[in-house]
């Protein structure tokens, strides 16, 4: 988890992070849904998109570059992951918490 925490904004593959820990691909992902109750994709994208609300939350910028300092390829591809984690789009997050500060 530290290894994903550091490295979020990289193309990061099972093999790769489990290269790091000393694991085999299947071992890790086995690890990760036993002990977060998620797959190791979904875990990425988690990390990814707490790491952009924090960004839309405190700067303006523009939510293409936004997608591409968390480490997605591109901003629709972003929008669609960010929608089905948190219900709404970057563009609707970031209104209402500019609407509630």
């Amino acid at each position: 988890m530290d290894f994903i925490e550091t490295h979020y904004d990289e193309p990061l593959t099972v093999e790769q992070i489990a290269r790091e820990v000393y694991l085999s691909a299947s071992r890790l992902s086995h690890i990760i849904k036993g002990e977060l109750g998620v797959t190791l994709g979904n875990y990425i994208s988690k990390v990814r998109i707490d790491k952009a609300k924090g960004l839309l939350r405190e700067r303006e910028l523009p939510i293409s570059q936004i997608a591409l300092e968390v480490g997605f390829p591109d901003q629709s591809y972003f929008t669609k992951v960010f929608k089905k984690v948190e219900n709404c789009t970057p563009k609707v997050f970031r209104q209402n918490e500019l609407r509630s500060a």
